[in-house]
């Protein structure tokens, strides 16, 4: 979006004392300049764009609108409604009859079962109000089964995974916000923790199949029925098969040959369902820029119209004045019933206007 208007210089705040962290002195965010980058925002500037009204970099500008979005509840917000409607097709096909929601927000997605919850936030009505690892390890020693397990954390949850596939006997569903890092070209946090040592590994394919191996030492299939990958975010639903083993000299052995074919069937699907989502995003992008663009030209019709409008009522009340008999034209004469004529075509008019406009006048 182009001509974005400038914030006023009155609106910026003073500087903080550099700690050595940042290339240069951190400016304060003012209340009117959050207000400022929040009108913005509404009316589809982007973060770079926003950057140069607020004279900030994008990334100020875009971490500073992070962390508004999680505290006011809105964080990925845009993504809620596609999470609901998949959880309530991935629920209806596992059929869970118990939830453990290990990072529930506020969110009531499963209402309609027997469910445990947890948030750390003490401000968030929940069974538990714990570290979720903390959490999930008591549960863990306390023999706790449950037929579905979602992990929904603001950043990674994977010190819980092994735990968790441990105990979800049909369905698993992690949030893998680690693929935030990305925008940004880390590896530090995916080298340590799966293995990815560069950006052209680093992908949501990679991930799950790193999780799959997890389910695998648990003797477990981990067999992906969704996945989404959003901007920062991804998001995958695992339903869950207990593998087949075959007991050899005293040990238990996955078999080789059923092994290969499993890991080829999962990457197989993986992408599948990636390039699907794909599809289904680019026809949701077009159908939104069709959709804005018709709306975008429908406004613009209907300030033309209220203009047009608004002159012929002042014309039909300008003509009415003159035809008063007090002004000194005679009734019915030929000025008198020329001006009859004007005041009956622009009534006309305004019926027509009034039809564009699908109302009654």
């Amino acid at each position: 979006m182009n001509d974005v208007p400038i914030m006023p210089n009155e609106f910026k705040g003073g500087f903080n004392k550099n700690c050595g962290y940042t290339k240069t002195s951190p400016r304060k965010w003012t209340e009117k300049e959050i207000t400022w980058m929040n009108e913005l925002l509404k009316k589809g500037y982007s973060i770079k764009d926003i950057a140069t009204s607020l004279n900030r970099s994008e990334v100020s500008v875009s971490i500073k609108a992070k962390r508004l979005t999680k505290k006011d509840g809105t964080y990925n917000k845009k993504h809620y409604q596609e999470k609901v409607k998949y959880n309530y097709m991935f629920l209806n096909k596992i059929k869970p009859k118990t939830v453990l929601d290990l990072y529930c927000g506020e969110n009531d997605i499963y209402k309609d079962y027997k469910t445990t919850t947890n948030d750390i936030n003490k401000n968030i009505l929940a069974d538990y109000n714990e570290d979720a690892f903390k959490l999930i390890c008591k549960l863990y020693y306390e023999g706790k089964k449950y037929d579905l397990i979602d992990l929904d954390p603001f950043g990674s949850a994977y010190d819980c995974f092994d735990i968790a596939i441990k105990m979800a006997k049909k369905g698993l569903i992690i949030t893998l916000g680690e693929l935030g890092h990305k925008r940004w070209k880390r590896l530090d946090y995916v080298e340590t923790h799966y293995d990815i040592n560069n950006l052209e590994d680093f992908t949501i394919q990679n991930i799950v199949k790193y999780i799959q191996k997890i389910g695998l030492r648990n003797k477990k299939r981990l067999i992906p029925v969704f996945v989404f990958e959003w901007e920062n975010i991804g998001r995958v639903y695992f339903e869950i098969e207990e593998l087949k083993v075959t007991k050899q000299w005293g040990g238990e052995w996955i078999m080789l040959e059923e092994y290969e074919e499993l890991n080829y069937q999962l990457e197989k699907r993986v992408g599948e369902l990636l390039d699907e989502n794909e599809r289904l995003r680019d026809l949701c992008e077009k159908y939104e820029e069709e959709h804005r663009t018709t709306f975008e030209e429908w406004k613009k019709a209907i300030n033309i119209i209220n203009e047009l409008e608004k002159w012929l009522r002042s014309e039909i009340k300008r003509l009415e004045d003159i035809q008063n008999p007090k002004k000194g034209i005679k009734p019915y004469g030929e000025e008198y019933n020329h001006y009859t004529l004007l005041i009956g075509a622009y009534d006309n008019a305004l019926d027509k206007l009034q039809e564009l406009k699908g109302v009654d006048k």
